[in-house]
């Protein structure tokens, strides 16, 4: 199962037209047929039913199309995880400053900033020295 036959598979199923999924991505119908062929061999069922027009899902697919789009989100995310890591945007950011400056405008600015953001956390803190 690879991420361009969900993609297909997903779109086809929205579309319920593979013509029109092929469209989308740019390639041919019969690529995104084939595609889509070699799915549903992976996952050993039919997922659409192509004796209408446009085409429809079988159970199965209706089942499959919940999970190929968290599959697909899921995987989304983690290439963004990724991405963010290789490019440091990780870590923990802590900043303290000392009695007095808890009103300052660094200080203002920081506790307003999202605990987390992707892969970073932020902390501000006041010393107790």
């Amino acid at each position: 199962m690879t991420r361009n036959q969900l993609r297909y598979f997903v779109s086809a199923a929205e579309h319920r037209r593979f013509t029109k999924a092929a469209e989308q991505y740019y390639i041919s119908q019969t690529a995104v047929t084939q595609q889509i062929q070699q799915l549903e061999q992976t996952l050993g069922c039919e997922l659409f039913d192509r004796s209408t027009r446009p085409v429809s899902l079988t159970s199965a697919g209706k089942s499959f199309l919940l999970d190929a789009k968290a599959i697909l989100e899921r995987m989304s995310r983690a290439q963004e995880r990724m991405h963010d890591a290789a490019t440091g945007l990780t870590g923990t950011l802590r900043v303290g400053y000392v009695r007095g400056h808890e009103r300052s405008a660094p200080t203002s600015l920081m506790r307003h900033l999202p605990q987390t953001k992707g892969n970073a956390l932020n902390s501000v803190s006041r010393s107790h020295t």
